[in-house]
């Protein structure tokens, strides 16, 4: 018997020898996987767009100064990419855009010296009643999407064509509206209308920025779990390199578990992928931002707690190329007068100082995105 248990002992050694042998010197397969899984991996690192949205505007008009202060900011939070607005003033009836200028090439040309890609947001007025009935969107369209690209080529890596296009064709509310209406998915009710005019807008800017900077991506964004427009506008003409998606802790805090209510959900990273483009977080941050809604009152935690929860989330889908937050800096009720709440949605608070001089402060969100990302980076 134990002459037997000795053969069966040396027997298995023999096998355990061999199959590590053989593993080391000729069986490459999982070796392969591995090294082509950890090349895809570090590609993913080295493309991943880290960015937050912020304005030159952003605090009380272009001010060099300030502006220097957000570029200095900008670099200190180690994101990649800024995603601003092409400043502009809309006048109606005659249509007509009159650029600021000033501010947006100084701007541009301050993220570009900070090596920083640009997403640039060209929009017009698309749901107003006088650019609906009787106007030409595309041609406007066009327009805008000439100027923008033919000023800024080289220097704009993508343009955002309009912004939540899925938002802008829902039938109005106003119990006096009589249009005509398409359904889509999940009985949402669209306006004729206002996405003939929808895609008459973004057919002229796409047209404008392909003919003026081929190497120019262009980005269009949704939100909520609209995905059913973003299908009929791609079926319609409208081709875009990267869907960008917002996503507020209002949304929950896994995007592989979208809700609809009565117990029902989805998959909306793997919804979004099916589209073919890159995918995008292009809005993510606590619904707004440090102010808590449940407290009414600022809340640094609540932020950042959310950011800690959601961006390994977005991560791990494996499925996600970009995240962005909205929004860098607070704007501050004394800028634009708005209410209380609505004043805290930046990583960094805003304030002015006894001689009127503007101070930023960064808070614990600032501190947890910074982290993320050199969690995520290296």
């Amino acid at each position: 018997m134990k002459k037997t248990l000795g053969i069966l002992l040396i027997i298995s050694a023999i096998l355990i020898t061999f199959a590590i042998l053989y593993t080391k010197y000729f069986d490459t397969s999982d070796k392969t996987a591995t090294n082509s899984d950890s090349s895809v991996l570090n590609l993913q690192k080295e493309n991943f767009v880290w960015g937050a949205n912020t304005s030159c505007y952003q605090i009380d008009g272009y001010v060099e100064e300030t502006a220097d202060k957000q570029i200095e900011i900008i670099n200190d939070l180690k994101i990649n990419t800024v995603r601003m607005f092409l400043e502009r003033r809309i006048s109606l009836e005659p249509f007509e855009v009159i650029y600021d200028e000033k501010a947006n090439d100084s701007f541009v040309e301050k993220l570009k010296e900070n090596n920083k890609d640009i997403v640039m947001i060209v929009d017009g007025d698309i749901i107003n009643s006088a650019t609906i009935d009787g106007f030409d969107q595309e041609s406007a369209g066009y327009q805008m999407g000439k100027y923008a690209a033919s000023r800024y080529k080289g220097k704009i890596k993508y343009y955002q064509i309009a912004n939540e296009v899925t938002g802008t064709s829902i039938k109005p509310s106003d119990p006096s509206f009589t249009g005509p209406t398409f359904k889509g998915d999940y009985n949402v009710e669209y306006s004729t209308e206002r996405y003939r005019a929808l895609l008459g807008w973004l057919k002229g800017m796409q047209k404008g920025i392909r003919e003026s900077d081929e190497q120019a991506k262009i980005v269009i964004s949704g939100h909520w779990h609209l995905y059913f427009i973003i299908d009929k506008l791609i079926k319609d003409g409208i081709d875009p390199d990267v869907i960008g998606w917002a996503w507020y802790s209002d949304d929950g805090d896994d995007i592989t578990e979208r809700d609809l209510g009565e117990g029902k959900s989805f998959n909306l990273a793997a919804k979004l992928n099916e589209f073919g483009r890159d995918v995008w977080i292009i809005e993510l941050n606590s619904t707004k931002g440090s102010y808590n809604e449940s407290k009414k009152r600022n809340d640094e935690e609540y932020q950042s707690n959310f950011l800690k929860k959601m961006v390994p989330n977005l991560i791990e889908t494996g499925l996600i190329k970009g995240i962005l937050i909205y929004t860098l800096f607070d704007t501050p009720s004394f800028a634009d007068g708005r209410d209380e709440s609505e004043t805290h949605w930046g990583l960094v608070n805003v304030s002015k100082n006894k001689n009127g001089s503007v101070v930023f402060k960064t808070k614990k969100a600032f501190s947890t995105f910074r982290s993320l990302i050199e969690k995520y980076s290296n």
